[in-house]
């Protein structure tokens, strides 16, 4: 580790802190307490910050130094034991978490990320092999020009429609029950055929899943303001799954 005079030294050297123009931010209640949701577009990932550490990135104008910056942190807290060296800390954490303006190491990312970008992605898929995810589609553009299209299906009168479905759906499976009691055997085959019938089941599977996935997770994602890029490909504890990425909803009121 670097000696504190000479980490010191660094930290005066450098410009000034300045919170990023690019995050999305969005405030949110949790158990009756404001937090802020916090997103890093360049990364896609997420920060939850209780309200001061907010109010106290947000101090990052960049035109005061640590000083200044220290002497606001003084008038938020009054009583409290803030000095120079706490709020480098602090700040030097936001730095880390890339959540601070830094031309520099922006480029850095952006050229590695162009560069290495496939074969990152393919270690971050394969980091965890009990939850391997490849990612094959951004749908977000497609998900924006479907969305204002199927509005309806998101209306009370929709919700009807699919409670009475359910309902007469329940009532054909209990009618019927005994015409649906099928042994495995026959479940998988087509008039004693296993192969067309594993097939045929398959892509019924499959093409349900897709519809699921895009039209279930992903439409409602985007119809209530989320952004959705990533649809893929997922083994999960080695089982074969499709997923769809709608971390934006973490942004949602309700969910």
């Amino acid at each position: 580790r670097d000696p504190p005079a000479r980490r010191g030294l660094a930290v005066k050297s450098r410009s000034p802190y300045r919170m990023r123009e690019d995050l999305v931010v969005k405030p949110r209640q949790y158990a009756g307490e404001v937090k802020y949701v916090v997103k890093d577009p360049m990364r896609d990932l997420f920060y939850i910050l209780d309200e001061l550490s907010y109010e106290l990135m947000r101090n990052c104008d960049g035109s005061r130094d640590l000083a200044q910056l220290t002497a606001l942190a003084r008038q938020m807290l009054p009583g409290a034991d803030v000095d120079e060296a706490r709020m480098l800390n602090f700040y030097e954490a936001f730095r880390k978490a890339h959540l601070m303006d830094d031309a520099w190491e922006r480029r850095i990312y952006l050229i590695e990320r162009t560069r290495a970008s496939r074969s990152r992605a393919f270690r971050e898929a394969t980091a965890n092999i009990l939850n391997i995810a490849f990612p094959a589609w951004d749908p977000d553009r497609f998900l924006g020009w479907l969305a204002p299209r199927v509005s309806f299906l998101f209306t009370r009168r929709a919700v009807l429609v699919y409670v009475l479905l359910f309902v007469a759906a329940s009532c054909i499976t209990v009618s019927h029950r005994s015409e649906l009691a099928l042994g495995f055997t026959d479940m998988y085959t087509i008039q004693g055929k296993a192969l067309p019938g594993i097939i045929t089941l398959w892509c019924i599977l499959l093409f349900t899943v897709i519809l699921h996935e895009t039209l279930g997770h992903g439409l409602a994602c985007k119809h209530f303001g989320g952004g959705v890029h990533r649809i893929g490909f997922l083994l999960l504890y080695f089982n074969p799954c499709l997923y769809c990425d709608t971390s934006d909803s973490m942004f949602f009121d309700k969910k």
